[in-house]
This record gives C-alpha cells, structure tokens and sequence, in this order.
C-alpha cells in the first residue's frame, strides 16, 4: 500500500465505488472474502466491468499474500511487578 505520513491509504480512481471498497477491505481483512474471488463477488453483487476494474485496482498496491497467515496465539504475558495496578483477567 502507499504511505502517506506514516499512514496507508488506498487509491480509488472514482469516488462512485467508495462503499464496495470499504466492503472489499473489511471482508479481506476479515478473511471472509480471498482476494483470488474478488471479481465474482463483487460481479454477484452487481458490479459493472470498469466499476470492479475501479475496485480491484485501488486493492492492487496490496501484494499478493499480504492479507493471507495467522496470528501466533500461544506463549505467555509477561510478568506484572507487585507494584502494578494490572490485574490479569
């Protein structure tokens, strides 16, 4: 993605697509939607050929693989001094 002050940003090249972005991103960050089924999900729902070129071409920067593993769940907190007001749930 590019990068602006720090911050990622997408690149859209018409504002009329803004929500089916929005979508797109949450269901890839999700994992509810793979970016290889993008086409036809966004075709089911609708979607014109240079509405989805809009789409998928403001994804694009994002590198193939970016959005795809797991997070590592095992392993353990780190110790809370006596002095701490943490209190582990």
């Amino acid at each position: 993605m590019a990068r602006a002050t720090g911050q990622r940003f997408l690149v859209l090249d018409s504002k009329e697509n803004i929500c089916e972005l929005i979508g797109t991103q949450i269901a890839l960050c999700e994992g509810t939607l793979h970016l290889s089924d993008l086409d036809a999900a966004l075709t089911a729902y609708g979607l014109t050929a240079p509405e989805i070129k809009n789409v998928t071409q403001a994804l694009a920067i994002r590198e193939e693989g970016a959005l795809e593993g797991t997070a590592d769940t095992n392993g353990t907190l780190p110790a809370v001094s006596s002095e701490s007001s943490i209190e582990r749930l």
